[in-house]
């Protein structure tokens, strides 16, 4: 019980500093120390949340309740991690059950709140999803957008492969926008696994490719979108720059 109390704390100190990634990997090491402490799994919970990573953040937050039925904040974590999930349904469903255990708390009715009202702005189904996300590309609010093209998805029928690639790409192009090339690849990666003609998802990943300097990988997406649509000035541009840049690579290497 020693050694865990100390691995926990010192994932405590490295969240009190904001060093997510430090206390993720500390909290870790006291679950494998002892898995049966409930309280370390909503502390690293909070350190998946504050990663993004909202599907551990939940997956945590449901193993500490499960572990004790009355834990308070295992409930206000899942409902945050709905919450950011796009799901307000199952967060108010949540938060409601923590106020069962404890009626005053205030970060639980806070909560409840926002998830209330996060249910007033939901898509009516994916197709609204989609269109909110569009909507926040618009205005340059990208982490809003991929938010909400996320909730398209998993409102999506399975079946609607058009839907879905569509909704990739978007995402994709949203994540490129950040910065965040690893994700835009995936995406576009993931869209053009659905449909290998999608010419947006490969001049975006080729994009993403060539800011992460894999020029070689960059290339053939760049001519496979030119080739599609050889009016595509962004993509004949790309092919010439790209071009330029590996001849003036491979004359350096000889």
């Amino acid at each position: 019980m020693y050694k865990f109390q100390q691995l926990k704390e010192r994932g405590n100190a490295f969240f009190q500093r904001k060093q997510y990634d430090q206390a993720l990997e500390w909290y870790t090491k006291a679950v494998v120390e002892d898995g049966s402490q409930h309280a370390v799994y909503t502390n690293r919970s909070a350190t998946y949340f504050n990663l993004n990573m909202f599907p551990e953040s939940l997956r945590d937050a449901e193993k500490s309740v499960a572990l004790n039925a009355s834990w308070i904040k295992g409930y206000y974590r899942i409902g945050m991690a709905y919450l950011q999930l796009g799901n307000p349904t199952e967060a108010i469903a949540s938060l409601k059950r923590g106020l069962v255990v404890e009626p005053g708390n205030e970060q639980v009715k806070e909560g409840l709140a926002q998830a209330q009202e996060a249910a007033k702005r939901a898509p009516q189904d994916h197709n609204d999803a989609k269109q909110k996300g569009n909507d926040c590309y618009r205005l340059s609010q990208y982490e809003e957008a991929v938010k909400w093209y996320t909730q398209a998805m998993a409102m999506a029928p399975a079946e609607d492969t058009a839907f879905r690639a569509a909704v990739l790409t978007n995402r994709g192009e949203s994540y490129r926008q950040m910065s965040l090339d690893d994700e835009c690849v995936a995406d576009c990666t993931d869209a053009l696994a659905i449909n290998p003609q999608n010419v947006k998802a490969l001049l975006r990943r080729g994009l993403a490719y060539e800011r992460k300097e894999k020029l070689k990988l960059a290339l053939p997406d760049m001519r496979a979108a030119l080739a599609m649509d050889p009016s595509m000035k962004i993509a004949s541009e790309g092919v010439s720059r790209l071009t330029r840049s590996l001849r003036q690579l491979t004359a350096m290497e000889e």
